[in-house]
């Protein structure tokens, strides 16, 4: 049920920025130029694609840091996908993690958790509100 509801957000979330591109007349092909922004946005969105990425992000949001085996104990996931999921977050600058101990723990990179959430605020910003129409 977690997983549905967030899963069902991103699809909205995605339909949104599709629609957005649509009504902008941009062309999303190979040889289309984006922006920067355009970019980051793209690369925030992808990585938060995953409902398991954002059960992640909100189990460390509320302990602020945990080991793996605790993540993995709390979230249900397999081993490996928690590996890979995990990957991913730090990949992205989402997460960084620590050795404590014999353990690493995993926190959320506040100064890139703020720049995604200026990126993703400033898009919905960006589209019109309440234009339901086609014209």
């Amino acid at each position: 049920m977690f997983f549905q509801i967030y899963h069902s957000a991103f699809l909205n979330f995605m339909k949104l920025v599709s629609a957005y591109f649509l009504r902008q007349n941009l062309h999303m092909d190979s040889t289309h130029s984006f922006t920067k922004y355009q970019n980051d946005l793209a690369g925030i969105a992808r990585v938060i694609a995953h409902p398991a990425r954002i059960a992640i992000l909100q189990y460390l949001s509320a302990v602020h840091d945990a080991s793996f085996d605790y993540i993995l104990d709390d979230l249900e996931l397999e081993p490996e996908a928690l590996g890979v999921h995990l990957k991913e977050l730090e990949n992205s600058g989402f997460i960084r993690k620590i050795k404590q101990d014999e353990d690493f723990h995993y926190f959320i990179d506040t100064l890139s958790w703020n720049k995604c959430k200026e990126i993703l605020m400033g898009f919905f910003k960006e589209v019109p509100k309440n234009n339901n129409r086609c014209d």
